[in-house]
């Protein structure tokens, strides 16, 4: 990922630019250090178990990111402020964020590649210094960098076997889908058959309303594997049924991985809808 400079933001306004082309810009925030940005510990993170080989499934991640910002003060920059002003500056913006979050926004020029949110959890200000600056950590309970733009996988690139390269990722990540049954069907199952060992995820939807069991025609299964918003279920006619309890067990929700991947689906007869995710980073 190439950067050339970090914003700050707070309720999604611009608070401070801070450029590595020209540290020294005519700008009243100076970014003196950053750190937290590499992955330094990456753990194995279980997600699924395959019954049929025995096989566990392991994700490489990292843990909650604490990001710490030294920020040098340059109130000769900004007319009429005085040190204490930007400070004052800097605790109002943050603590203006209805939310309690803020974000950094890394760019490569006026291009946002990836973004990251957190909570403040400290605010150092060291007042009887020579040249006075703050001290900024940020707590980050999701510690992926993610892309603020979603990427769209191309329709025909979706079918029965679908092919997905990530070349942006370095970090594996959840997915959105959706697609329409073009016949009935008693169950869905989408899977990797092009690499060992292979995954399954499979649902069998039971009796859902008056209507026989499993899919009908005109069934719009949506589905979501993100960490935040997991959750699968269809839509038929007006009437919305979760599926969430209709995973069968020692299945292995579908995520996508940096490079190639692969997801078969049966019934092969569906009309994809679209397919989309968020690239995400390691670190910087």
């Amino acid at each position: 990922m190439k950067v050339t400079n970090v914003d700050l933001y707070s309720n999604n306004t611009n608070v401070a630019n801070f450029s590595f082309r020209d540290p020294g810009a005519r700008n009243p925030y100076t970014l003196q250090g950053l750190w937290g940005l590499d992955a330094d510990e990456i753990i194995s993170k279980f997600y699924g178990n395959c019954l049929a080989s025995g096989v566990q499934f392991y994700s490489p991640s990292v843990e909650n990111r604490d990001i710490v910002l030294k920020i040098a003060l340059n109130p000769q920059f900004r007319n009429g402020k005085t040190y204490s002003d930007l400070r004052d500056d800097l605790y109002r913006v943050i603590s203006s964020s209805r939310t309690g979050l803020i974000e950094l926004r890394f760019k490569d020029g006026d291009a946002t590649q990836a973004s990251i949110s957190g909570y403040v959890s400290k605010f150092e200000a060291p007042h009887f210094e020579q040249n006075p600056l703050v001290q900024i950590t940020i707590k980050c309970d999701d510690p992926t960098l993610k892309a603020v733009e979603v990427y769209e996988v191309p329709l025909e690139f979706l079918g029965e076997n679908s092919s997905v390269f990530d070349g942006l990722s370095t970090a594996p990540h959840g997915i959105d889908f959706s697609l329409e049954f073009v016949s009935a069907a008693t169950e869905f199952i989408m899977k990797d058959d092009e690499t060992t060992p292979s995954w399954t995820f499979e649902i069998v939807p039971g009796i859902l309303g008056a209507d026989p069991a499993g899919f009908a025609i005109g069934d719009v299964l949506y589905f979501s594997s993100n960490k935040e918003s997991k959750e699968v279920y269809i839509v038929r006619g007006e009437d919305t049924y979760y599926l969430a309890d209709k995973v069968q067990p020692n299945s292995i929700w579908p995520i996508v991985f940096p490079r190639y991947n692969t997801f078969v689906v049966e019934p092969g007869d569906v009309d994809w809808k679209y397919m989309k995710y968020y690239p995400t980073y390691w670190g910087v």
